[in-house]
């Protein structure tokens, strides 16, 4: 593992399980060299997306959106894998969620 990521290496798609709907759901999120950030949340019944512009910078990741602005902790596990810590995203209850994201392959063109 590396001492210290840039926002570089962000870039790609990334995906976690969210147990917090209390059943089975993901949330697929993509971050372009742009500052795009795409996510899509999927379960059994829906699936919605929503896209708002990011930064990175000492651990941070701070997404910017119409709605307002959020942030949460990353700490990075590998090359290919992290805990996101929700720092604020507009719901006081997920304060202090932790969110484990895997690195996706890219899609083949």
């Amino acid at each position: 593992m590396k001492s210290t990521y840039t926002e570089a290496h962000l870039i790609g798609r990334w995906q976690t399980p969210d147990p917090d709907n209390g059943y089975k759901a993901t949330i697929t999120i993509t971050f372009t060299p742009d500052h795009v950030l795409h996510y899509v949340f999927e379960n059994q019944y829906s699936k919605s997306e929503i896209q708002n512009t990011w930064a990175y910078s000492r651990n941070i990741l701070t997404e910017y959106s119409e709605y307002g602005t959020w942030q949460g902790a990353i700490q990075w596990l590998t090359d290919d894998y992290f805990v996101l810590t929700i720092i604020e995203n507009g719901e006081p209850a997920y304060k202090g969620r932790k969110r484990y994201y895997q690195r996706l392959p890219e899609p083949k063109k």
